[in-house]
Formats: structure tokens, sequence, C-alpha cells
């Protein structure tokens, strides 16, 4: 379900960005969402790792 609402999100911003900004700055925008969404996949696994962590420490 994340994945789908990170999806969306993604597919909505590269719509806003098409239609605001030039040709030429279409294609920093999306490297620079294509970045984010990198850092925000990173961090997103890291949560989940730390939720397993937590998980098993409150078993002990």
């Amino acid at each position: 379900m994340t994945r789908r609402r990170v999806l969306s999100l993604h597919n909505q911003i590269v719509k806003v960005i098409n239609s605001h900004f030039s040709n030429i700055a279409i294609p920093h925008q999306i490297a620079a969402l294509e970045q984010r969404t990198r850092e925000l996949k990173a961090l997103s696994i890291e949560i989940l790792n730390l939720a397993k962590q937590a998980k098993e420490w409150l078993r002990i």
C-alpha cells in the first residue's frame, strides 16, 4: 500500500513538473525527484528494520 501511495505521489509530482517547468528544467527536476525517491525508500527500509529490531527487543 505504501509503495502504491509513493508511486501515485510520484506520478502527481511528475504531472505538476511537466505543466509548470520548462523543458530544460524538467530533466533536472525529475533527477532530483528520483534521488529523493531513492532516499525515501532507504529510509523506509531503515524504519522497517528498526521496527523489527524493537519487536525483538520487546520479546526478551
